[in-house]
């Protein structure tokens, strides 16, 4: 086939095909050294079509990627990298640097409180407010004698606040979130903010806007841009303190960056119309090696395991 410009899998019927390939390659050379005879099959392989090219430069990105855990940083470190240019003599593995505990602190490093991936911590401060901290989380704690201030360096949290005379105070990303005798959830990825009031109400502000929630609403924020409040279920915002992700309606792509918080080991989706789709779901956080047999009850997709550590999903 004549090279294009560029290749959009999702738009090709040829794509998850082809990417499922690149992926069982990476696979087989994985778990042993290639035989010279593989060696050549793989070499054929990639010059019977530009996309496969594409395509096996795609999963190794991915591959690499997964790298922040150590047992993926041990396994690529056996192998020998070299230039895609001299992609005939060997396969391409890339070392990817760092680590689960480099990666640990590598964020706000001197954070009061932080979660790894799949964990969850309640904690219970001097005044006797208590938090429940979701996975891959950092919240810092600044108590003076005339303020309560807290900053969610990112993830979530949930807060129950005790009463006391001095205000109580959130900072998430560019605004605040003072409690009014409230319980509340705060969520902080990517730059968004998201504020969910459960009992009486909050104060958001950010920039020169102030906006009061009260219980049972929501308000999402971006920089200086205060969203408007809307109405949310608490069960399914907060199911995770109970160990469970409850998910109704949710896209695929978002569904499975929810999981990667709360499960060892990365899920990648290969094609955007995949993480496009839809889905309702119920995960139970202790059970998470049953999370990938939930998946493909929900939704027609092929799953291909890398790695324990590393798994695409491609559609049927």
């Amino acid at each position: 086939m004549e090279r294009s410009k560029g290749w959009d899998a999702s738009g090709d019927p040829d794509g998850p095909r082809i990417l499922e390939e690149a992926a069982q390659h990476l696979v087989r050379s994985l778990n042993r050294s290639p035989s010279p005879e593989e060696q050549r099959e793989f070499k054929d392989w990639l010059e019977q079509d530009y996309r496969h090219e594409l395509a096996w430069a795609e999963v190794q990105r991915l591959w690499q990627g997964s790298g922040d855990l150590p047992e993926a940083k041990a396994r690529a470190a056996t192998k020998k990298a070299v230039s895609r240019r001299d992609i005939g003599k060997a396969l391409i593995f890339l070392t990817a640097g760092g680590g689960a505990a480099a990666w640990y602190l590598s964020d706000h490093p001197f954070a009061d409180y932080r979660t790894g991936t799949g964990e969850r911590k309640r904690v219970t401060l001097p005044d006797g407010t208590r938090i429940d901290i979701a996975a891959q989380s950092r919240l810092s704690l600044d108590y003076t004698e005339s303020e309560r201030r807290l900053t969610l360096e990112e993830g979530e949290a949930f807060f129950q606040v005790a009463k006391d005379a001095r205000p109580f105070v959130v900072g998430v990303g560019r605004g605040t979130v003072t409690a009014l005798g409230t319980a509340f959830g705060v969520t902080y990825r990517d730059g968004e903010a998201a504020v969910a009031v459960t009992e009486h109400a909050t104060r958001v502000a950010v920039g020169g806007d102030v906006e009061r929630i009260s219980a049972g609403f929501r308000l999402h924020y971006r920089d200086t841009a205060l969203g408007r409040p809307e109405r949310f279920d608490p069960e399914t915002e907060f199911g995770w303190r109970e160990g469970r992700l409850i998910f109704t309606n949710e896209p695929l792509g978002a569904v499975v960056s929810s999981l990667n918080r709360w499960r060892r080991g990365t899920i990648v989706i290969m094609t955007s119309a995949l993480a496009a789709q839809r889905i309702t779901l119920i995960v139970d956080i202790q059970r998470s090696d049953e999370i990938l047999d939930q998946l493909t009850l929900v939704v027609p997709l092929r799953v291909v395991s890398i790695t324990p550590l590393l798994t695409f999903l491609l559609p049927k």
